[in-house]
């Protein structure tokens, strides 16, 4: 932060500010009937509480806000908290803090500070893009797979597993093996408390195991996350046509009592007024205790059938990840994992065999 207050922008938020209506919106129900002026009274005190969502700066000359949350009465179909959130302002991670705050709040009847803000013309914050994305679900108890025994045979993130579902799906769908992504992850340090955007956007060059040369799911898995772990940072390099936001693991609204999720509405969905800016898009997390992954991007309004065929392809990639961590003998180790060693897979794999007996002396 500079003396005046003010702050460069990184590479991330100077994406995001070039798109003055880069929101998502929330939308859960409400368990019982929730006064609209307290839970005004309960949003400012959030805000007060939390500088990101105080930010201001100007996109092309056109300010804009935050984020905001609103109560809308839909009569017998009972009420609806619609929560916006600008993610200059909140990554994926700050929206269980917000939601958690907002109804402590709300019960405890804080007073509130001085009004914030309206709210930014150009989005309207209970509208969400009229052509909504393709979304595409786990069971529980894939779910549950996915989060615990993948990771854990692999050595990996959970995004570094879903980005080597996210290769598969596209070389299924394009017939490459090769593809620029433009990653955004996070540098958050758990536990988090902070309402921010502590994204990173680094483009990444995945390249899957040619046909034969690899051992299945496993390899490819094994392959993406050295090339994920070792990814060059060029901030010159022009923006890709594929975007993948990391996945949080945590449900945003599993803790609520207030406020439940809707079937119809899993996670955080993009408002309208924001145009795509690449071919595909990718964003997910958990909700009820199933992964889902919504997809959006200029494919949508092309051919969104397409798109359902590529979201389709990565569900058959988790899955086959899934099945290949439950067999005998899989999972492994990779260089990466060692990084103090100085060794290349090759050298690891044959200290690794020696220690198992199965390579000699």
């Amino acid at each position: 932060t500079r003396d005046d207050g003010t702050a460069p922008l990184t590479l991330l938020q100077r994406g995001l500010a070039s798109a003055p209506h880069a929101v998502r919106v929330l939308q859960l129900a409400a368990r019982r009937p929730l006064d609209p002026a307290r839970l005004r009274q309960a949003w400012e005190t959030v805000v007060a509480r939390h500088p990101a969502l105080r930010l201001r700066t100007t996109a092309d000359g056109e300010p804009w806000s935050a984020g905001t949350a609103e109560l809308v009465d839909l009569g017998e179909g009972g009420q609806r908290l619609l929560l916006a959130l600008h993610r200059m302002a909140a990554d994926a991670a700050s929206w269980r803090i917000v939601l958690t705050e907002l109804e402590k709040a709300y019960l405890g009847g804080e007073a509130p500070p001085a009004a914030t803000d309206s709210v930014p013309a150009g989005w309207a914050p209970g509208s969400v893009d009229d052509l909504g994305p393709v979304t595409v679900r786990l069971g529980e108890e894939e779910t549950r797979t996915l989060l615990d025994e993948v990771p854990g045979a692999f050595h990996a993130r959970l995004d570094e597993v879903l980005l080597t579902a996210l290769a598969q799906a596209l070389a299924a769908w394009t017939g490459e093996t090769a593809f620029r992504i433009d990653y955004e992850t996070t540098t958050r340090r758990e536990p988090a408390r902070a309402v921010g955007n502590f994204g990173e956007l680094v483009p990444l060059r995945l390249e899957l195991p040619a046909p034969g040369a690899g051992d299945g799911p496993g390899g490819a898995l094994r392959a993406i996350k050295e090339q994920v772990r070792s990814r060059p940072v060029d901030e010159a390099v022009p923006p890709a046509e594929i975007g993948f936001e990391s996945f949080v693991e945590e449900d945003p609204a599993a803790a609520l009592t207030l406020f439940a999720p809707l079937a119809t509405s899993p996670g955080p969905q993009r408002a309208s007024g924001e145009p795509w800016t690449r071919r595909v898009e990718l964003w997910g997390g958990v909700a009820g205790g199933r992964l889902w992954a919504s997809w959006g991007g200029r494919e949508l309004v092309r051919d969104r059938s397409s798109l359902e065929s590529l979201a389709a392809a990565f569900v058959d990639s988790l899955r086959n990840l899934i099945a290949n961590a439950r067999s005998a003998g899989a999972g492994g180790l990779t260089a990466s994992d060692f990084p103090l060693a100085g060794v290349d897979q090759g050298q690891l794999e044959k200290i690794l065999a020696r220690l198992s007996g199965r390579g000699g002396a």
